[in-house]
C-alpha cells in the first residue's frame, strides 16, 4: 500500500484508495454531466439527486473524495411505463483489495454493467481501469437510479 492511500469498505468490497488526490481531482472539475444538460430529466434528477442517492452511498463518497454533483458520465432512459432510469459513472483514484468487477465484456464494442442494488431506485457497481491515468488507478463506480418522474410518450 502507498502511503498516501487508505483502506476503505463498502458491502463486499474493499479499496485502497486515495482520498486527497481524489478530492483534489473533483476540485478541479467545474460541474458534473448533468448540469451541462439541458433536458429537463436532469434537471429533475439534479433537484432531486441528495435524496435519490441512499446516505450509505453518500458517506463512501465522502470517504473516497467524491464529489456527487460531478458525474463522469450520464444517461437516461425512459422504461415502456414512463419510469426514468438514470445511468451513471463516477471515479475515484484506488485499487480493488477484494470484491467483484460489475463489468461484463460481451464483445470488444459491448459492455453490461452487473450492479448490486442498494435498495429499491439505486444500485450501484465497481470496475477498475486496465489502463493507469498518470501512474494512478482508476476505480469507476456505476449506478443507475429511477428517479420519481413519469415521462408519457408523445404522438407524432
Amino acid at each position: 500500500m502507498s502511503p498516501k492511500a487508505s483502506i476503505s469498505f463498502f458491502r463486499d468490497w474493499t479499496f485502497e484508495i486515495n482520498q486527497k488526490l481524489t478530492k483534489c481531482i473533483y476540485t478541479n472539475i467545474l460541474c458534473g454531466k448533468s448540469s451541462s444538460a439541458k433536458d429537463p430529466v436532469y434537471q429533475t434528477f439534479i433537484s432531486q439527486r441528495e435524496k435519490l442517492f441512499p446516505k450509505e452511498v453518500l458517506n463512501l463518497f465522502e470517504e473516497l473524495g467524491v464529489d456527487f454533483t460531478k458525474e463522469h458520465r450520464i444517461n437516461h432512459k425512459i422504461l415502456d411505463n414512463g419510469q426514468v432510469c438514470i445511468d451513471g459513472n463516477f471515479q475515484f483514484i484506488g485499487n480493488f483489495v477484494k470484491g467483484d468487477s460489475c463489468k461484463i465484456e460481451l464483445s470488444k464494442d459491448y459492455t453490461l454493467f452487473e450492479l448490486i442494488p442498494i435498495n429499491e431506485n439505486f444500485s450501484i457497481g465497481f470496475h477498475q481501469d486496465e489502463t493507469p491515468f498518470f501512474n494512478q488507478h482508476v476505480i469507476h463506480v456505476e449506478f443507475s437510479v429511477n428517479v420519481p418522474q413519469r415521462v408519457r410518450a408523445t404522438s407524432a
